[in-house]
């Protein structure tokens, strides 16, 4: 008897998830699949020992051992199997087993690699990883403003006897209006990246995780670009409050303020770059799984 296009395919899921998810064993995800079409093969030990069931030569070797008892109760003659026609029928327990968390084998069988989440939900998922991500970035503003107060206490102490208020005064100004500017540029690229999500979502619904991994990637580098045209226009921005501070204070050594924003800016566009690579990189693990796999987080 060979098996049918149906057992074929989760024979199939079979391999590659025993590659994806080498901590979960054979004999639990065998149990998790229900093959009274093959009960011979279920219940074949070679078949447990063996790590590429779906290519195994043993498999199609394997004799017939008619009446066997499998996980569906004794099977006898040549039964069938009806055509699934959703992943609860290819699952046993899907239901409760997408709420196992990551490591559920039926959470990986969950979408068979298509969309299964609704506009309303992805629109609240999204929101609600919008919300978390304008809570690091402001955690990430706090830590700048601390690391500034250090900078200025070092330069303080490089400058005794000197009032460094106006040049205090200058640096706080200066970071705050390209805080504030960051802020309303990541707002308007956050904004145009949901819409974008949404419309892709629901232009292919039968959209492959490798068709929506190459749409993020293209979206990743536009952001990327527009990004690095906005850090150009800030520095234009701050290099021309300098020249209208040095001007406005000759005494004030301009080439000492300049290096003092120079180190400022060495340091600050490094971790700004590491910051938002990172919370990309996050956004489209946890997105991924939410819309393949049902997973929120």
């Amino acid at each position: 008897m060979k098996p049918s296009a149906e057992v074929k395919t989760l024979l199939g899921v079979l391999e590659k998830n025993l590659t994806r998810h080498p901590h979960l064993p054979a004999v639990k995800i065998l149990r998790h699949l229900t093959l009274p079409v093959l009960p011979r093969v279920a219940a074949c030990p070679r078949v447990v020992a063996c790590p590429r069931a779906a290519a195994c030569p043993q498999v199609a070797a394997c004799p017939p051992s008619g009446g066997t008892t499998v996980s569906n109760g004794p099977v006898s003659g040549t039964p069938t199997m009806p055509k699934p026609t959703k992943p609860e029928d290819l699952v046993p327990g899907l239901d409760k087993d997408k709420k196992d968390g990551e490591n559920s084998f039926a959470s990986v069988l969950a979408g068979l690699g298509k969309v299964c989440v609704g506009e309303d939900e992805l629109r609240a998922f999204l929101e609600k990883q919008r919300e978390d991500e304008n809570a690091d970035l402001k955690t990430f503003y706090d830590r700048q403003k601390e690391d500034q107060a250090k900078v200025l206490e070092r330069y303080a102490e490089a400058h005794p006897g000197e009032d460094i208020s106006e040049v205090k005064t200058l640096i706080e100004d200066n970071q705050k209006q390209q805080q504030d500017a960051m802020t309303d540029f990541l707002a308007k690229q956050r904004t145009e990246e949901e819409a974008q999500i949404r419309e892709f979502v629901k232009d292919n619904p039968k959209a492959t995780p490798q068709q929506f991994d190459t749409f993020m990637s293209k979206q990743r580098n536009d952001q990327q670009t527009s990004f690095r045209a906005f850090v150009d226009e800030q520095q234009k921005t701050q290099n021309a409050r300098i020249d209208e501070f040095t001007k406005a204070h000759p005494d004030s050594k301009p080439e000492d303020v300049r290096s003092l924003f120079e180190k400022q800016d060495k340091h600050g566009d490094q971790d700004i770059d590491t910051f938002l690579t990172r919370q990309r990189q996050d956004e489209e693990r946890t997105l991924r799984r939410f819309i393949f796999e049902g997973v929120k987080k």
